[in-house]
């Protein structure tokens, strides 16, 4: 029987083409750290079952080994310099932290990492689901996922979920959370990787280079984008006004932050907008 869920992760582990050096250089000297800090499964002991956290485990496993990779490199350094540029130079804006997805939450419900605004006194979320797929069916099936949760009259859920930043810590399961893909092309990944080499180097000038990088107003209006659609595609659903508040909140701050960054950021000449871009503001 086909499943578009299994389709999709068939076409994440497809091959791709080889790291560039500035690339490799990245991975091996930025990216292999950040993946030692993620969530651990075994963390939600005092609040899951043995029995819950190993099958949810299995399942983890069955996935990896049916589609031999759970993401491809060249993503895992775009979510990598996402997730650092959101910390450290406000790309969606002052009040935004980031908080990484367990690997149980990044196969089984799409979340990379989730932005956590902090607005009038609460916590609004935001699952981002991290691409650099080029291939427009690909980027179509993981539209088609996001709106099938909203047929269902849901958001995305969070089974792993943790964040330090609010008082108490959030610890657990999260539900009804909107979810968008952010992503770039190659080219997009090279560029980054070109700027965080060049920090790596501490190369002088080097980390403001990255942190004014143009390609953060194509991030935020890619999110823009989606939220407008999604929340014109949740009309009359099931549950719709829970829907479209949850999108609303996020489209507020998203608006408001890409406003700000347009003012403040000199666009380069003839800037280039990258495939992942086009395809996702054509909706």
């Amino acid at each position: 029987m086909y499943n578009p869920e299994e389709m999709l992760l068939k076409k994440q582990a497809a091959p791709e083409e080889e790291l560039c050096p500035s690339e490799e250089e990245v991975y091996q000297d930025y990216v292999l750290s950040w993946k030692r800090e993620g969530i651990k499964m075994d963390d939600f002991s005092d609040i899951y079952s043995e029995i819950k956290i190993k099958r949810d485990k299995n399942r983890v496993a069955e996935i990896k080994e049916e589609f031999r990779s759970s993401k491809t490199e060249r993503s895992e350094i775009l979510e990598a310099i996402l997730a650092g540029q959101i910390e450290q130079a406000n790309w969606f804006g002052e009040n935004c932290s980031t908080v990484r997805a367990s690997e149980y939450d990044d196969l089984v419900n799409h979340t990379d990492l989730v932005a956590e605004f902090e607005e009038g006194g609460k916590s609004v979320r935001l699952a981002l689901d991290v691409t650099t797929s080029q291939d427009k069916d690909t980027l179509a099936d993981k539209i088609d996922s996001i709106k099938k949760e909203i047929n269902r009259g849901r958001l995305t859920s969070l089974e792993y979920y943790l964040s330090e930043e609010t008082e108490p810590p959030t610890k657990g399961r999260l539900e009804m959370v909107p979810r968008v893909i952010i992503g770039t092309d190659r080219e997009g990944v090279k560029e980054l990787s070109d700027l965080v080499k060049k920090i790596i180097r501490r190369e002088k000038g080097s980390n403001l280079e990255l942190a004014n990088s143009q390609a953060q107003i194509e991030f935020l209006a890619e999110v823009k984008e989606q939220l407008e659609y999604f929340i014109d595609y949740a009309q009359g659903k099931k549950a719709a006004s829970s829907l479209i508040n949850q999108q609303k909140m996020v489209l507020k701050i998203i608006e408001r932050v890409l406003e700000n960054k347009k003012s403040s950021i000199s666009p380069t000449n003839q800037a280039r907008q990258n495939k992942t871009y086009q395809f996702l503001s054509s909706l």
